[in-house]
């Protein structure tokens, strides 16, 4: 069963078109200037993983396997389309230390992990009160469009 209150936007929502003169330009911006400010939340989130980029080594190496830049890039078309679809920017973004990066959302009892693993395989995990809730197999973010 999918979380229908789900912080996330991986899909886009099915919504009609509908052509109308009834709506104000300033109605019809506002989406788009919700779009440009929730995009700024993404900024750092994009600045910290263009950071790993330039110097995958910069993690303490000691028990971790740092992701590499496949991962970091793979990691970097994850953060562009959950933000082109509108979600929120993650709390945090961290290295699993398996070579693989986590995006960390809270919301309240809820959080969500969006997950990119070293295979560059993805998942999707939604916990209520620290409980697994929902769990699903993304498909890899190469075949990603």
């Amino acid at each position: 069963m999918r979380n229908e209150g789900a912080t996330l936007a991986l899909l886009p929502p099915e919504q009609p078109i509908a052509e109308t003169s009834a709506v104000s330009d300033d109605a019809l911006a506002s989406p788009a200037r919700k779009r440009r400010e929730d995009r700024s939340g993404w900024e750092p989130i994009d600045e910290k993983l263009r950071a790993w980029g330039r110097d995958p080594d910069q993690f303490d190496a000691g028990e971790i396997v740092p992701p590499s830049r496949p991962i970091i890039y793979a990691a970097r078309r994850v953060a562009d389309k959950l933000c082109e679809l509108g979600s929120p920017a993650p709390l945090r973004v961290v290295p699993d230390g398996d070579g693989g990066i986590a995006f960390e959302f809270r919301h309240r009892d809820d959080s969500e992990t969006v997950h990119i693993h070293y295979d560059n395989s993805v998942e999707w995990i939604q916990f209520h009160k620290c409980q697994i809730f929902y769990r699903q197999q993304l498909r890899p973010v190469s075949t990603w469009t």
